[in-house]
């Protein structure tokens, strides 16, 4: 099954955390908001994820570089 991560906005209502990271990169118990999503999807299933991307983009793409760590497509 697959899922998309809306992960586009620039998260305004949370200055000054996400002056230089994307809303989906936001860090909670040290990981990124996303990861925790990834993670979630998974239990349920959810085998690929797809990201939509705008602010900030090469953060979460650098991040999740590579899918295997997550086994996630």
């Amino acid at each position: 099954m697959r899922a998309v991560l809306m992960a586009g906005g620039s998260g305004t209502r949370l200055r000054p955390l996400t002056c230089d990271l994307p809303k989906p990169m936001v860090p909670i118990l040290n990981r990124p908001i996303a990861e925790h999503i990834i993670n979630l999807l998974k239990r349920h299933q959810i085998t690929e994820v797809v990201a939509t991307l705008h602010y900030l983009p090469d953060v979460m793409r650098d991040y999740f570089h590579t899918a295997v760590t997550l086994e996630c497509k």
